[in-house]
């Protein structure tokens, strides 16, 4: 139970932030600091809004472990908000999510539940391809918190707040400009649940910056992923269909 409870966490990621407050220390950023130069700095950190604006695509396999057993997640993005995502073992998939850009559903051993209502619109948000370029067409707001110390480094806090209504708190690393954690909570079958993901390990694909280390801490459980293969501009529409 307690496996397909931590299944579930995952598969619900992308479309179920929640508003909530920080567990951390906040000091005030310097004088001139926005969320916007922090936002701006992490995009170019990250490759530049040229090489970003030329991606169309994005995919990306990734394994974890979960009580011992080895679990394969696949993501594919596509322009402009098309988002796939396969997880299960080595040989047997758990479950998909697909959302072709207007439609959603989660699939399950065989059964399909429609996505709707908030989460739909969230998800709209959620699957825009570096939607942090994106923010002001997206309706989303973003508010500069100030610094937290995470992991023993300074970070810059962005809460971004979504156009659907639920907000999130975004800690960009204030050297190298890289977001290193989001905090949010999810809607689970036990309740909401605060949810810490750190990103680290950022390494180059064909020129663009992606975090290859996630760590997910949720109810006292630790999930690490570690990315196996990026691609980029490969993904095909089909892979989107719901059927």
């Amino acid at each position: 139970m307690k496996q397909k409870y931590l299944l579930l966490i995952i598969c619900f990621l992308i479309v179920s932030k929640v508003s909530f407050g920080q567990s951390v220390d906040i000091k005030p950023a310097p004088e001139g600091v926005t969320a916007q130069s922090v936002v701006d700095k992490y995009i170019i950190a990250i490759g530049g809004k040229d090489k970003l604006s030329k991606i169309t695509g994005v995919s990306i396999w990734s394994k974890s472990s979960i009580q011992g057993n080895e679990i394969i997640i696949i993501t594919h993005n596509a322009v402009p908000n098309k988002f796939y995502m396969e997880m299960g073992t080595p040989d047997i998939t758990f479950q998909k999510q697909i959302f072709d850009g207007e439609k959603g559903a989660i699939i399950a051993m065989g059964n399909k539940t429609d996505i709707t209502g908030d989460r739909l619109e969230q998800l709209k948000f959620d699957a825009t391809l570096f939607n942090e370029m994106k923010y002001a067409e997206l309706g989303a707001t973003i508010e500069l918190i100030g610094i937290a110390k995470i992991d023993n480094s300074d970070t810059y806090v962005i809460k971004v707040k979504t156009k659907s209504g639920p907000e999130f708190f975004d800690y960009y690393d204030v050297n190298t400009g890289y977001k290193v954690m989001t905090e949010t909570k999810i809607e689970t079958p036990e309740g909401k649940l605060t949810m810490i993901t750190k990103f680290s390990d950022y390494k180059a694909v064909k020129g663009i910056f992606f975090p290859h280390k996630i760590i997910q801490e949720i109810a006292a459980q630790t999930i690490i992923s570690e990315v196996t293969l990026i691609t980029l501009n490969k993904v095909k529409d089909k892979v989107f269909v719901i059927e």
